[in-house]
């Protein structure tokens, strides 16, 4: 859903892979924008979408369910507004895992970790990684848990740090691993029993290497 297209405009379509076909949905949803969060529930059927940046550059907060058919905007209180958060599904707890994230009109940059049971979001208190954005988070089935790596917290300052979360608390993984960066792509694969992450930008420059994390430790592909 959104996303940039080929020209740099911001695009408000709902697509959704059928096996092979690609399939649009053009009924009314949560409106253009880009840099918002979506992970899928496989317990409750959902498809949750947060926050990101609206057509006129506005920093976004709410929240949207898809429910296969339709969207709904849904109220309460939740996250603060913001942008290249990153949200990923703790299957072992059937619970959305939100953390960080900018606001692109204040300039601030969170560092809170949110959960969303499917029908309200909960921030959880608790100490865990440095404020950032851009990141990503996956979760480890082989062992429950949602590992988060990377971001950044300026345009100077990106992380190449790895960190576990287990419903409760935040563990820093003290290993050797990629390098930092922002804006890759992480992703559990069932066949490997391992998550993989690939590409990524640091200092501007794209990167093309891939690593796979084992639940213990990283190694690059």
């Amino acid at each position: 859903m959104g996303g940039w297209d080929s020209l740099g405009y911001p695009r408000s379509e709902t697509w959704e892979l059928d096996q092979s076909v690609w399939k649009t949905h053009r009924k009314a949803g949560p409106g253009t924008r880009t840099a918002h969060c979506l992970s899928y529930n496989s317990s409750l059927g959902q498809t949750v979408l947060f926050g990101g940046i609206g057509k006129s550059g506005q920093t976004l907060g709410d929240t949207w369910v898809w429910d296969g058919n339709s969207w709904s905007k849904l109220s309460g209180k939740g996250p603060d507004a913001r942008a290249h958060a990153a949200m990923a599904y703790d299957e072992s707890r059937n619970t959305l895992v939100l953390f960080g994230g900018l606001h692109r009109d204040s300039s601030a940059w969170y560092g809170d970790t949110w959960e969303w049971n499917g029908y309200q979001w909960e921030k959880i208190s608790t100490d865990g990684p440095d404020s950032r954005a851009f990141h990503c988070m996956a979760f480890d089935r082989h062992a429950n848990r949602v590992v988060l790596f990377g971001g950044a917290k300026s345009t100077f300052e990106e992380f190449g740090d790895t960190w576990l979360w287990n419903g409760k608390i935040w563990k820093e993984v003290d290993n050797h691993g990629p390098s930092p960066r922002r804006s890759h792509a992480m992703t559990y694969v069932p066949g490997l029993t391992s998550i993989v992450m690939f590409g990524g930008l640091s200092n501007g420059q794209r990167l093309d290497d891939m690593w796979q994390w084992d639940g213990s430790n990283w190694s690059i592909q």
